[in-house]
């Protein structure tokens, strides 16, 4: 009998093949499918029920903390070793079926290519849900044919009816800008042609001396990017797509929504 089909039947004792401290530290997280099945059983509740009397990961946890720190140290061999892992943790049916169908995803992300913010890793998002595309500070250029054919495939091929521009705290591209808005020639090219629009908006938010200028940076510059896409969309004739505004804060790991346009 399969995992999966003793879940279902509800005979499966998760607690005798995964333990809590496990679960806790990270050493073994829960697969997004199996979730999806606990959440329709009696197991789920009573996981549930034992992980909120369970330590949380804290500073004073020092053996979790050192894991998880160990595991950002990595070569070449071990993405190897962890793609093994990750995809043993599904039934090969439903790789095959991944194969056999064609992508239909939800959502269109317009991220950052920041290391820290995977999409799919921070919303707990299983494969074909999000359609990427990623660069240097979130940006959308509207004289760039590499994003703006993103878009239109997403919108006008697999009829995606959200776009998300999600930028994130601690942004390096936004902290540039500023730095080059207060000292040119900080940059160059090709990095500088690529960030210039964000500079020169680094340089309008200086003018009006906020408190948090960087903060301020990576809102506004959420919100232009919303914009850039708002008018490509009507440009295309496209009105059936919401665009939205996320700011992912690095240092609680959470989701913010700025804008629902």
């Amino acid at each position: 009998m399969s995992m999966i089909t003793s879940m279902q039947q509800g005979n499966f004792n998760f607690f005798e093949t995964i333990t809590l401290d496990k679960l806790a530290v990270g050493i073994w997280p829960l697969p997004p499918i199996y979730l999806l099945l606990f959440r329709s059983s009696q197991l789920y509740e009573n996981l549930t029920r034992k992980m909120t009397s369970y330590p949380t990961l804290s500073p004073l946890n020092s053996d979790a903390f050192d894991h998880l720190t160990s595991r950002m140290s990595v070569n070449l061999d071990d993405f190897f070793e962890r793609n093994v892992e990750w995809a043993e943790q599904y039934p090969l049916k439903w790789h095959q079926e991944q194969a056999n169908r064609p992508q239909r995803p939800q959502i269109l992300w317009i991220g950052c290519s920041d290391s820290r913010v995977p999409e799919s890793v921070i919303t707990e998002s299983l494969p074909g849900i999000i359609f990427v595309n990623r660069n240097i500070a979130n940006q959308v250029h509207l004289d760039d044919a590499n994003t703006l054919s993103v878009i239109q495939y997403a919108v006008e091929h697999l009829y995606v009816k959200h776009v998300v521009i999600a930028g994130h705290t601690h942004c390096g591209g936004a902290e540039a800008c500023l730095d080059e808005a207060l000292h040119p020639g900080h940059l160059e090219p090709p990095i500088k042609n690529w960030l210039q629009p964000l500079v020169k908006l680094a340089e309008q938010v200086l003018a009006r001396k906020p408190v948090d200028p960087l903060n301020t940076l990576i809102r506004e510059n959420v919100e232009k990017q919303a914009e850039h896409v708002q008018g490509f969309l009507r440009s295309k004739k496209i009105t059936d797509v919401k665009v939205h505004g996320w700011l992912f804060h690095i240092e609680t790991g959470l989701l913010e929504d700025l804008t629902a346009c």
